[in-house]
């Protein structure tokens, strides 16, 4: 299968990037199972007027697997030895779906100067486990069907017992990226390194604790459909964390669909678009 983008040298292993555009940089960082084809939508739109680079975190996707822990600490750490071997252009706006959330504090814990400001679509919570029970059965139910589908991947049965509507995440996307997600969402390396990310999850959220954007523009972009228990609270708290952020909630759109519809990527894009404008206009 050929990757889209290109190939880059970071470390002695290739990873996988798509760079598109010119203009205030964008950096899309994807969520627990996903890859730079589920940014399709979004990046074809930021990218008319801004530099936007989607990429796939090591494991995932085209990339090489990394023998390195897969917590949120060591992700940012990657996505900063990246953007070093590409030269991209900082302080950048971040944008990220979902774990992206966590790992986006985790960066801006790591490199506080290095972020011009943030959209989160609908952003994981660090105390999400631990503040419903309704969420921490559906994750805990989600993670072990992960396991699963890594299993029945690695032992080749998925040809013959279907992927349970995992793949279905895909649908929507461009055709080429839709395929290619598709394809990953049963690849068993990509399986393996998902569940190795899922597996970090209580380090991850050691790590950013209650780590704090301070004053960085934020603004977080919720799901509105299949929520669970309080979920709404804790995306209004996840806005809190600067004192120049707000959230919205986008009506109609679910977790995945966020992304996949186009209809809600180009809200996603605008906002996105709307940021980096105001981030890019020179001092007075």
């Amino acid at each position: 299968m050929n990757a889209p983008g290109k190939y880059i040298d970071v470390g002695g292993f290739k990873r996988h990037v798509v760079c598109q555009g010119n203009g205030f940089p964008v950096v899309l960082e994807a969520g627990l199972t996903a890859m730079s084809s589920c940014w399709a939508w979004v990046q074809e739109n930021l990218a008319k007027d801004h530099l936007v680079l989607s990429y796939d975190r090591p494991g995932l996707g085209f990339s090489e697997a990394s023998r390195e822990r897969r917590t949120a600490q060591q992700i940012a750490v990657e996505l900063h030895d990246l953007l070093e071997a590409l030269n991209f252009p900082r302080p950048f706006l971040f944008v990220g779906h979902s774990m992206g959330g966590i790992i986006s504090r985790a960066f801006h814990k790591l490199y506080p100067k290095e972020l011009a400001g943030a959209v989160l679509i609908d952003p994981a919570h660090p105390d999400q486990l631990h503040r419903d029970h309704d969420i921490k059965r559906t994750l805990f139910q989600f993670f072990l069907f992960l396991v699963s589908m890594h299993c029945l991947s690695a032992a080749r049965l998925v040809h013959w017992t279907g992927d349970f509507g995992l793949s279905e995440q895909a649908a929507g996307l461009p055709e080429e990226n839709c395929r290619h997600a598709e394809y990953f969402f049963r690849n068993k390396g990509h399986l393996r390194e998902t569940v190795r990310e899922a597996r970090e999850w209580m380090e991850s959220r050691r790590f950013v604790g209650d780590h704090r954007f301070g004053t960085l523009p934020l603004t977080v972009i919720t799901a509105a459909e299949k929520t669970t228990g309080c979920w709404g609270e804790l995306q209004r708290e996840i806005a809190a964390l600067s004192s120049r952020g707000k959230q919205f909630v986008l009506e109609g759109s679910t977790h995945v669909s966020l992304l996949t519809d186009r209809r809600y990527a180009e809200r996603i894009a605008e906002e996105a678009r709307r940021m980096a404008g105001f981030l890019g206009r020179p001092a007075v």
